[in-house]
């Protein structure tokens, strides 16, 4: 459901109770034009990141995959356990870098991967003094930006930690305080004439220059339209800026504001102008994230195609799409996918395709083609 925002009249958070979702077991549900292409049985997936022949998905484990036969060629785990983390980026060729959530006897830290040989992944460094929520590569350099929540008190003071990691085996770690309760999130886009990262705030977003990437500067402050700004996202011209909002209180996928993506107009980076919205009216009409995530349903992680106003999106219980951004104001909906036992939490185009990876408790990877046509 396509829906229009004018600033002076944003809509009420919508509370309540109750859930109306898919019946457990019950088929899937698409548009005619979006067909499932490869579903890779490999734990529960966060992130999935891509260099040259490969894919990288991690959550219960790293594992890498062919992206010329879909196939999984190696499992990167640790004895019997896995890593348990949720991100993972490329530093450079033949270096990926994950969070560990202190298993295996380790402690919570960015740790280096060496996957020259994808087939023989190993852990060659770890970056001390962080502790990410999220982390975003700073494309074409060595810098990975590490996030601290930007919620929660423990997670508060607004101390971004941006990792050089030019040296992978000896990474070192540089604090950068932004103001408010720091990033939950960090996009880049990064262009001959644009260098601009958004960093999603929680109760901002953040417009940054980032010319230089361990002293970003601060260009634009853009108040948080509902309740949590989660994620950015630009479009590859660096003329769009997504939002999403994602407020564990509540949220729902009816229409409404509470957790749907919103849409900038950032031409002009210092002025950034707000568009409009978009949340989907299929899956949960309330959930909450502490009683109901097994229904949970937001805006979460998406993409652009790449030099496209393609956008696909991860909404957990409510699926995956695909919006036409061409006319900002009037998004519109040309594909979707939804099952019961399908949870994204991200959704990335790579090779023409739509991978998605999958929270819930099937997990995997789905990869999905979207044909022509809507709906």
């Amino acid at each position: 459901m396509k829906k229009a925002f004018l600033i002076a009249a944003a809509a009420a958070v919508m509370i309540g109770a109750g859930v109306a979702a898919p019946a457990a077991g019950s088929a899937a549900a698409a548009s005619e034009n979006m067909k499932k292409v490869a579903d890779l049985d490999v734990g529960w997936v966060s992130e999935i990141a891509f260099d040259g022949r490969w894919a990288y998905a991690f959550g219960d484990q790293l594992s890498i995959i062919d992206r010329r036969t879909m196939e999984v060629v190696s499992t990167l785990k640790c004895g019997k356990k896995v890593f348990g983390g949720t991100e993972v980026e490329i530093v450079k060729r033949g270096v990926v870098a994950i969070d560990g959530y202190g298993v295996c006897g380790m402690e919570w830290g960015v740790f280096f991967v060496d996957v020259r040989d994808p087939r023989q992944p190993r852990i060659i460094g770890k970056a001390d003094g962080t502790r990410p929520h999220t982390m975003t590569a700073y494309p074409g350099k060595p810098y990975i930006y590490s996030s601290p929540n930007g919620c929660c008190s423990d997670f508060a003071g607004g101390i971004e930690r941006i990792i050089d990691a030019s040296n992978p085996r000896n990474p070192k770690v540089v604090e950068f305080r932004s103001r408010g309760l720091g990033c939950h999130d960090v996009a880049f886009v990064i262009r001959k004439d644009l260098k601009l990262a958004g960093c999603a705030a929680g109760s901002e977003t953040q417009l940054w220059d980032v010319s230089d990437p361990l002293k970003p500067v601060t260009v634009a402050r853009i108040p948080t339209p509902t309740q949590f700004n989660h994620s950015a996202g630009f479009s590859d011209d660096g003329k769009i800026l997504v939002v999403g909002d994602e407020a564990h209180p509540v949220n729902s996928c009816a229409g409404t504001p509470t957790g749907a993506l919103w849409f900038y107009d950032i031409s002009k980076p210092m002025s950034p102008v707000l568009k409009s919205y978009y949340n989907i009216d299929r899956g949960a009409t309330v959930s909450t994230f502490w009683a109901t995530y097994d229904t949970w349903c937001t805006a979460h992680m998406y993409d652009f195609k790449p030099n496209t106003s393609l956008l696909a999106a991860g909404w957990f219980h409510g699926g995956v799409n695909v919006l036409d951004l061409s006319d900002l104001a009037n998004p519109k909906e040309v594909g979707y996918y939804i099952s019961s036992d399908f949870k994204p939490w991200a959704a990335y185009w790579a090779d023409g395709l739509i991978w998605t990876s999958d929270y819930g408790k099937k997990g995997g990877v789905e990869v999905f083609e979207l044909g022509s046509g809507g709906r």
